[in-house]
């Protein structure tokens, strides 16, 4: 387990559902991809524990697999993390090495 600098436990929120519990159900809204993307965006910054791209990438994936749009660009940011902006600081392209 896990245990914060102040002291509180962290608590990992598992991607599948375990093999004993039932599946999704099949309408799952728009609403629960962005919280796949916002959850992938914390674990990509750091928020709430260390920084984790394999885990924004698990959660990223997921959102896309939803149908996110977001989700497609956040995954091509994290895959490409260099970017090239015009002089008002709109994104042109992004770089990949």
């Amino acid at each position: 387990m896990q245990v914060s600098p102040d002291g509180k436990k962290l608590v990992e929120v598992p991607i599948k559902p375990a093999e004993s519990q039932s599946p999704a159900p099949a309408a799952i809204t728009a609403s629960s991809s962005k919280f796949f993307v916002q959850v992938g965006a914390f674990a990509q910054e750091g928020r709430g524990g260390p920084k984790d791209s394999d885990a924004a990438k698990a959660y990223y994936q997921r959102a896309v697999a939803l149908g996110d749009e977001d989700a497609k660009k956040a995954l091509e940011r994290l895959r490409c993390p260099y970017t090239i902006k015009d002089k008002r600081g709109n994104v042109v392209t992004n770089l990949c090495f």
